[in-house]
């Protein structure tokens, strides 16, 4: 009876391993896959939906992504990169901190696996990056460190990029945050434009970034006022900066573009 009893408890373990599956009966694989489908992701409320997806299956979720990295140089990765920094950005919150060990395991994982220094290296800092010790060591950044950091943010690559400004803006002062969210902003990468987005307003504070977005908002891409319009609808304003501006043809632009976006996420 024992062993009738064991090997139908080892069965149905096993199933539950081959067949992990969630609430709307999808394997891993394809949660992986219709998240890459959506990205980058055109609206907050889309990207925090397809974060918490990927938060969920981890740590499978985060070494099936990386296990999609090419190497470095082809450079074909910028909607992975951008997949796997935003989980790391979704699980740094308090609100969705229950994953992160999960998270922090897929990373070293796949860290492990990867064979390509550049991506072994942009995996390691995401995994550092939701250490209980980040704090720590964000205070013995050297200078020879920053220094380094002020080459990677011009490399071209999503992940050293976005490592890069997440060092600059973490050890610097708010005005030079501000200054490389000028600059961020006319960057066509657009993973590294919303990293450095959230980064700025971690360190300058929601009432510092939306003045600056407003005063930039004419001069930017399409992409980028889509950015901006998205940030905007995710951050939790004061009345006095709901696209609050002296400028009443920028205020109009900015409602149009809420409105234009939203028009395309319905069709």
């Amino acid at each position: 009876m024992k062993k009738i009893i064991s090997i139908i408890f080892c069965t149905i373990i096993s199933f539950n391993l081959l067949f992990a599956q969630d609430a709307r009966q999808r394997t891993v694989e394809t949660i992986v896959a219709d998240v890459l489908a959506q990205m980058p992701a055109q609206n907050s409320t889309t990207f925090s939906e397809n974060m918490a997806d990927l938060a969920k299956s981890a740590p499978k979720s985060v070494e099936v992504l990386a296990g999609m990295l090419a190497p470095a140089s082809e450079g074909k990765n910028n909607l992975v990169e951008y997949a796997l920094s935003g989980l790391t950005e979704y699980v740094s919150s308090a609100d969705n901190a229950s994953y992160k060990d999960a998270v922090i395991k897929g990373f070293a994982n796949a860290a492990e696996k990867c064979s390509d220094a550049t991506m072994k290296q942009f995996l390691q800092r995401q995994s550092w990056a939701l250490s209980p010790l980040v704090e720590e060591a964000a205070k013995s950044v050297t200078a020879a460190d920053l220094k380094e950091a002020k080459k990677l943010i011009n490399s071209g690559n999503s992940g050293e990029m976005c490592s890069a400004a997440r060092t600059l803006i973490q050890n610097g002062t708010q005005s030079g945050a501000l200054k490389i969210l000028k600059k961020a902003l006319k960057n066509e990468d657009r993973p590294f434009r919303n990293a450095v987005l959230g980064y700025v307003t971690d360190k300058a504070g929601v009432s510092e970034v939306s003045n600056l977005l407003l005063k930039k908002f004419n001069s930017l891409s399409a992409d980028a006022k889509t950015d901006v319009v998205n940030w905007f609808g995710s951050q939790k304003l004061p009345k006095s900066h709901r696209f609050g501006t002296k400028s009443s043809k920028c205020r109009w632009r900015i409602r149009s573009s809420c409105y234009i976006s939203s028009r395309k996420n319905r069709w």
